[in-house]
């Protein structure tokens, strides 16, 4: 389990790749509402959500468990 602060979606696929069952989202969600309500929080897991679909079709990942350490370089 790795505690998620704001951060590229990129971040919690390297958390997944390293082993991760879990990557905790709460602060980053209060920084989304505290401006904008709960619209801006589910704006952020929005981009969240997006980020990492983008970073796992690039890494031609199609479920969470197609994320392996192997995808790590060097």
């Amino acid at each position: 389990m790795i505690r998620y602060v704001l951060g590229p979606g990129s971040d919690v696929v390297k958390a997944r790749a390293l082993g991760a069952d879990a990557v905790l989202i709460g602060r980053s969600t209060l920084f989304g509402t505290a401006p904008t309500g709960a619209k801006g929080g589910s704006h952020l897991r929005h981009i969240l959500k997006t980020e990492i679909e983008c970073e796992m079709g690039l890494l031609g990942c199609r479920t969470l468990a197609d994320i392996t350490p192997d995808l790590l370089a060097g």
